[in-house]
Order: structure tokens, then sequence, then C-alpha cells
């Protein structure tokens, strides 16, 4: 499964982005799953509600991949399992360091 919560605020180009995914998805074979809204908490960043999307999906998928909104998958991305048939977690790094916009991961059966 890929997943990504895309909220429509009007900072990111939501259908650009479904698109996005979904083009990835299909080259790949992969569920997507795109979160449009979750319910918002006082003191809960938007960044913790990978960790709920995570666990309300795992029965549906045996490897997720979860991409921020403000991430784009080019066209020769290979499929995020290969990484997975090596390692059972995959981050990102940037300039600052681990990066969690952009993570994959083996969920239990």
């Amino acid at each position: 499964c890929v997943m990504s919560l895309v909220i429509g605020t009007g900072k990111y180009p939501v259908q650009q982005l479904k698109q996005n995914r979904n083009a990835y998805c299909q080259r790949i074979g992969a569920r997507c799953l795109t979160i449009e809204s979750v319910p918002q908490e006082p003191g809960v960043g938007l960044a913790w509600y990978k960790v709920q999307a995570t666990i309300d999906h795992a029965s549906e998928c045996s490897r997720m991949l979860w991409i921020d909104a403000d991430a784009v998958i080019v066209s020769s991305a290979p499929s995020f399992t290969e990484r997975l048939d090596r390692h059972d977690v995959a981050m990102s790094m940037d300039e600052n360091g681990l990066n969690t916009g952009v993570a994959a991961w083996k969920l239990p059966a």
C-alpha cells in the first residue's frame, strides 16, 4: 500500500498529488490510500496521523509506503517493496538527517 495524507487546505495541489500517487501505484501494482481528512485534535500535529493511519490499515497491507503531501514520486522511482526485501524499515534522509516524510515498512501478518 502507498499511503498519503493530503488535505485540501489550498497549500498543495490535491488533485495532481493524487494523480501522482495513483500513477505510481498502478505502475508497481500497489494499492493507493489517500486520506483527505482527519479529526483535528488540539496539540496533535498532522505528522502523528501517519501512525494512526498505519494502525487503521495494517490488516489491508503487508508493506506500507508513507509519502507526505509535499513529496512527489518521480516516474523512474523503483518499487518501494524492493528495499523491503532486505530491510524491515526504510526511511529517507535530507539535510536535517532522518526524515519520516517518505518511509516504508513491513507490517505484521
